[in-house]
């Protein structure tokens, strides 16, 4: 009688010891499918899908073969690229004809003759007192992927006509 209560107890346990387990590669990315081929032993031990909580592109990879993980690791940085930042140092002198929204033309030494269109979306509010120049940013349509981070800009920003000006 000790021996069945004891065995009827363990095999509780382990019930609740699978459903945690199943419960924590759930939570871990993995599909409902995925979990019963494993508990089935139809899963291919070598290779587990990762699934990522954005759509975009991969544009580092913190992962070598053989590295032990948990769910704390950053494994990779995705980004979604179908818009971009640009950030442009503006003038001292110049920081009274810049405002949030003005239109920007964007050109790039990798296309020639070509520009790229944005808006102004947000000016810094502190100056560099090295440079003398204020941060703005720049949000442009990358729908065609030709832009990439970390690329050279010049940048013109459309301001308004001066009345009277000479």
């Amino acid at each position: 009688p000790d021996y069945l209560t004891r065995a009827r107890s363990e095999f509780a346990q382990g019930k609740i010891d699978l459903q945690a387990a199943r419960s924590q590669l759930e939570v871990l990315g993995m599909r409902i499918e995925e979990v019963e081929a494993l508990a089935a032993g139809k899963a291919s031990l070598g290779c587990l899908s990762i699934r990522a909580p954005i759509a975009g592109v991969v544009i580092e990879k913190h992962l070598v073969r053989g590295e032990h993980v948990d769910s704390e690791s950053n494994l990779f940085v995705i980004a979604d690229l179908d818009r971009l930042w640009l950030f442009a140092d503006i003038y001292e002198r110049d920081l009274g004809r810049i405002a949030e929204g003005q239109r920007v033309e964007c050109r790039l030494a990798a296309y020639p003759g070509a520009s790229f269109a944005g808006r102004i979306t947000h000016v810094a509010e502190t100056l560099n007192v090295d440079t003398r120049t204020l941060k703005v940013r720049v949000e442009l349509e990358n729908e065609e992927g030709k832009l990439k981070p970390g690329m050279f800009a010049s940048v013109e920003v459309a301001v308004a006509e001066r009345a009277g000006a000479l």
